[in-house]
């Protein structure tokens, strides 16, 4: 039994890796394709990873054993994983063309982040009826991929948020990542953002004229009609 066990878990991490590269690379080059970044497609890869990290670790705190039907798990959760994160990834590629850095950012959560939120929550409520089966291999396969789904959403909203704003951050030419600790200037923020006429102050406005230039050159002063006349 425990050669069984050992070499299920062996296929298991074996297949995620494959699953995690096979999706790297076809995410590289999609975007790279589509958005002209392929760096893109690795942003997009590290909530997957988080959310595989957070199906294992609830694995092993639910104890739920590996065995050939929750191996399959994990590359079902790659694939909802991808899924969520592509969504929230093309439309922030898409805000990001016409907005700054974090009303684009700000504009994504809300709009698909509204869309997946009602996505995952019937997702979660059909697969998570499973959970009550009397078969116990159906209910470890209804309460894992629920998980899968419900953390592929969150991490989604979580965790990618921040990671595009690095991924724009050092895409932009900005190799410190001080500014993102708020240490310097923001490579979103103007820190000299310009002044119109409006903004100053009367005492600011220089009249030409005081300083030995002519009447003409004064702002305000106007020709009236018929003065050259008189």
């Amino acid at each position: 039994f425990q050669d069984v066990s050992d070499l299920i878990l062996e296929s298991a991490l074996t297949s995620l890796a494959v699953a995690l590269a096979g999706a790297a690379v076809f995410l590289v080059i999609v975007y790279l394709i589509l958005e002209g970044k392929a760096t893109l497609g690795i942003a997009n890869m590290v909530p997957v990873m988080v959310t595989v990290a957070l199906v294992v670790a609830s694995m092993r705190a639910l104890q739920v054993p590996f065995n050939a039907i929750t191996a399959t798990i994990l590359a079902i959760t790659i694939g909802l994983g991808v899924d969520y994160s592509v969504h929230v990834t093309h439309r922030f590629a898409d805000e990001r063309r016409e907005r700054e850095l974090i009303p684009a950012l700000d504009r994504t959560v809300r709009g698909t982040g509204g869309a997946l939120l009602g996505s995952m929550l019937t997702t979660v409520s059909g697969i998570g009826v499973l959970s009550l089966a009397v078969f116990v291999a159906i209910q470890q396969f209804g309460l894992i991929t629920a998980l899968s789904v419900l953390y592929a959403f969150l991490t989604s909203m979580i965790v990618l948020p921040p990671v595009l704003i690095i991924w724009d951050h050092f895409i932009t030419g900005h190799r410190s990542v001080l500014p993102l600790f708020g240490i310097g200037s923001a490579p979103w923020q103007d820190p000299t953002p310009p002044r119109d006429d409006q903004s100053l102050d009367p005492s600011e406005i220089i009249d030409p004229a005081a300083n030995g230039g002519t009447a003409e050159d004064s702002p305000g002063t106007w020709d009236e009609p018929g003065d050259d006349d008189q």
